[in-house]
């Protein structure tokens, strides 16, 4: 949690001392399908479905070019079938995306962006089968995001409705064990969300 508390704080940080021109926030919150890949990972394992929210600031250097980091509860994971029973592995991380973003010039209200950047994630909780596995699992995971939105600009008070999908690829093992096994987070997350700029 300090680890957490101080990139929260560096966010912030970096928030205030931007100037207000080119400044936005918001909140967010949707869907993440989660998977395992890597050398290890078996044939049955499948999409895990869970929750992904947060908080982002962002800060435009001009029209097409904006830094992005964020602050996202992410639910990640998988699925097993074993003996006609279904097995979920249930990991549940802060992570913390920094994001460049390019918006594609268009006119009028939609505004499209692609944005790609990497990630840091900070394990909260993780449980197989109702148990807990917490003490197997590397405590950090870091790796790449890449994604889309769309913004809808409510030109009344400078606020805007996002939606966006995203790729997030584990770039190292989670398996904190003697064998440190091939098991590499993925997921696909959509999320919908309200920000404003200043």
């Amino acid at each position: 949690m300090k680890r957490f508390a101080l990139v929260l704080f560096v966010v912030m940080a970096f928030a205030a001392s931007a100037s207000a021109q080119g400044m936005m926030a918001g909140v967010k919150g949707g869907l993440n399908i989660a998977k395992m890949t890597g050398d290890d990972v078996p044939d049955e394992a499948s999409w895990l479905y869970g929750g992904a929210g947060g908080a982002y600031f962002g800060y435009a250097f001009n029209d097409m070019f904006a830094i992005q980091p964020e602050v996202l509860f992410m639910m990640k994971g998988w699925s097993l079938d074993v003996e006609d029973e279904t097995v979920k592995g249930k990991l549940n991380y802060i992570d913390i995306p920094v994001l460049l973003k390019v918006s594609i010039p268009t006119e009028g209200s939609f505004k499209p962006s692609i944005f790609a950047g990497p990630y840091l994630g900070m394990l909260l909780s993780a449980k197989y089968a109702d148990e807990d596995i917490k003490d197997y699992v590397k405590s950090m995971d870091y790796g790449l995001v890449f994604g889309a939105g769309i913004n809808y600009m409510l030109a009344e008070d400078k606020g805007f409705i996002s939606l966006d999908a995203r790729y997030g690829m584990g770039l190292t093992t989670i398996d904190d064990t003697d064998d440190e096994a091939d098991l590499k987070n993925m997921g696909i997350t959509i999320m919908v969300g309200y920000g404003k700029s200043f």
